[in-house]
């Protein structure tokens, strides 16, 4: 949780408190609360990119960057409030329909905050991937598909893995390459290309992609698990093991990743 930031801890922390207690209403009342509360923009005053140009000594120049620097800062701080409300409450401040919540939140997003907007929409196409309501999810993800890479990026990441549970490994490869595309240090990204590439048997392949995964990510337990899957499959025994002994490290309780040590 951010802090250091007084302005936003208070609502934020009020907003905790209604969501502890299961208040939809003074849920709704604090998240308008949180998001009424004045944001910092690198786009006013002291800060204009015109005056920039104007700055003849270096002393003052970086002192201008500077205060630009730490304004984006505060910007990233108080989105990461607001973003991290959102997702929060979502599923629980209408108690009829949780999609409801989900919009609720992005209609109140739109105006000021699109940015934030479009990722309570990725949001909720991953809880409908959550509740495994995926043709809903699908629909949702696919907006993104001529929007900001980055956005594009997550999109595409959750579409290739949907793609793949049902089995359409052809829709699962072209998101999965897209993602990677538009976000080349996106681990999810990188591991679903690799898994495309594990299920038409290009083992070896594969085997990079879960290791640039894991240079992305290093804690990235995709890609470790389905990089020993990979050696085991390569009969590289010891450096499945490796792999695997390393997730256990990790995960030391999961089932799965005992059975796999047992080989």
């Amino acid at each position: 949780m951010p802090i250091g930031f007084p302005e936003y801890q208070s609502p934020y922390n009020l907003l905790i408190c209604y969501y502890a207690l299961g208040d939809s209403e003074k849920m709704k009342k604090g998240f308008t609360r949180l998001l009424s509360t004045p944001q910092p923009s690198i786009h006013g005053g002291e800060v204009d990119e015109d005056e920039d140009a104007k700055e003849e000594e270096d002393g003052k120049v970086r002192e201008q960057d500077g205060l630009k620097e730490e304004i984006r800062l505060r910007e990233k701080k108080a989105h990461h409030f607001v973003l991290t409300a959102a997702k929060l409450i979502a599923p629980y401040i209408d108690r009829n329909e949780w999609v409801a919540g989900f919009d609720w939140l992005i209609d109140g997003l739109r105006g000021d905050h699109a940015t934030l907007a479009s990722e309570m929409e990725i949001a909720k196409g991953i809880a409908y991937l959550r509740r495994k309501q995926f043709d809903k999810a699908i629909d949702v993800l696919k907006g993104f598909e001529k929007r900001d890479h980055a956005l594009r990026a997550q999109a595409s990441t959750n579409l290739s893995f949907l793609y793949f549970l049902e089995g359409d490994f052809q829709s699962a490869d072209k998101y999965a390459n897209l993602a990677v595309r538009n976000d080349r240090y996106n681990a999810k990204a990188l591991v679903n290309k690799g898994n495309c590439l594990f299920a038409s048997g290009e083992l070896e392949k594969a085997k990079e992609l879960f290791l640039e995964a894991i240079g992305v990510e290093a804690d990235c337990m995709e890609a470790i698990f389905n990089l020993g899957l990979a050696n085991k499959q390569l009969g590289q025994l010891n450096e499945a093991m490796q792999a695997f002994e390393k997730l256990h490290s990790i995960v030391p309780n999961s089932p799965e990743v005992r059975l796999r040590l047992s080989f």
